[in-house]
């Protein structure tokens, strides 16, 4: 794993960590989640570091697990 001193950058790396045990059908289950969770802190209109982290993880997500 790697390691970072940014708490939300570390949880992120953790995040894609274990995406890469996950099969197809659960991997697509956790970005769906991952979606919902931005969905919601952009409509609570949430600080833009949280919001931030959500659209960097779901784009790291789907550039390495997506198609």
């Amino acid at each position: 794993m790697r390691m970072t001193s940014d708490p939300l950058k570390e949880i992120r790396n953790t995040t894609i960590d274990f995406c890469w045990q996950l099969d197809g059908h659960d991997r697509t289950h956790l970005i769906d989640g991952v979606l919902d969770d931005l969905d919601t802190t952009e409509h609570l209109d949430s600080p833009i570091k949280i919001r931030r982290h959500y659209r960097d993880l779901l784009t790291t997500l789907v550039k390495t697990f997506g198609h």
